[in-house]
């Protein structure tokens, strides 16, 4: 569950045995510009549905397995 940042300050505050009303904990943050940071959307970079062509394998590497066993 998400909380609000002025939710998670109540809180501390309750904690710390200081009484303070939400509100006055949204007054506090306006007055010294404290915001809450959103979330970034998802944002898809690649298009797989083109219709270009694939680029040729340039490099095509030829992998030999070497395996040693020890004993």
């Amino acid at each position: 569950m998400f909380r609000m940042p002025r939710q998670r300050y109540t809180e501390e505050f309750k904690r710390e045995a200081v009484k303070l009303a939400e509100a006055a904990v949204r007054k506090l943050m306006q007055l010294y510009g404290i915001r809450a940071r959103h979330k970034r959307r998802y944002k898809a970079t690649t298009d797989s549905k083109h219709s270009l062509p694939d680029a040729p394998n340039i490099l095509n590497p030829q992998f030999s397995i070497f395996v040693q066993y020890c004993e």
